[in-house]
């Protein structure tokens, strides 16, 4: 169950949801998912000029994450 998606600089598409992150090549190959035991649902994604990535969960916490470079 998507809840949100970005698309960072490189063309990698990360899309939140109740797991996680999944993260995704441009083409849609090489998917991923970046787990988040005990945070709960990722609600909103953006990505900032560098590629981190900031999230906010259903409990209104905000976070920071670097996505590895593909």
């Amino acid at each position: 169950m998507p809840g949100s998606i970005a698309v960072d600089s490189q063309g990698r598409v990360c899309v939140g949801d109740f797991k996680g992150i999944q993260v995704f090549a441009g083409d849609w190959s090489n998917q991923s998912v970046i787990p988040f035991v005990g945070v709960g649902a990722v609600r909103f994604i953006a990505f900032d000029a560098q590629d981190n990535l900031y999230f906010t969960t259903v409990d209104s916490k905000v976070l920071k994450l670097s996505v590895p470079k593909s």
